[in-house]
């Protein structure tokens, strides 16, 4: 999993999960690098509490910013 952090006026923070050959999408990608991300989202239920997943799937490395 890594953390990004949207570019927005009020910026959060969103952990995003990398598994199997999608790690390797994360070469080369430096704290403070501009990536576009295509992810999936799924969610899950658990005793009545609901969970979101963000799960990696396209990274482009813009660079800096």
């Amino acid at each position: 999993s890594d953390v990004c952090s949207s570019d927005l006026q009020y910026p959060q923070d969103i952990l995003i999960q990398a598994v199997n050959s999608k790690i390797d999408l994360l070469n080369g990608v430096k704290e403070g690098d501009m990536v576009t991300i295509k992810f999936h989202l799924r969610g899950k239920e658990n005793k009545g509490k609901y969970y979101n997943e963000l799960s990696l799937y396209s990274l482009i490395n813009t660079g800096r910013d």
